[in-house]
């Protein structure tokens, strides 16, 4: 996974107010799955990601910086 990911998802969250928790229950997944994400310390499926873009409201593109 391109390290643009990890920056995109924290930057992402943050301009829509969400918190970690709130993004997670959004996208079906658990807070601590979007922690690991910011960190770096894990990558999502394509399922994953596009739920996280639905949840943001984005394109996959702008969320993996591409």
């Amino acid at each position: 996974m391109n390290t643009e990911f990890y920056t995109n998802l924290k930057k992402l969250r943050k301009a829509k107010k969400l918190t970690q928790e709130a993004l997670a229950d959004r996208a079906g997944l658990i807070p601590s799955t979007i922690c690991e994400y910011e960190r770096g310390k894990s990558s999502p499926t394509l399922k994953t990601i596009l739920a996280i873009c639905s949840a943001l409201n984005c394109t996959a593109s702008e969320l993996l910086g591409v």
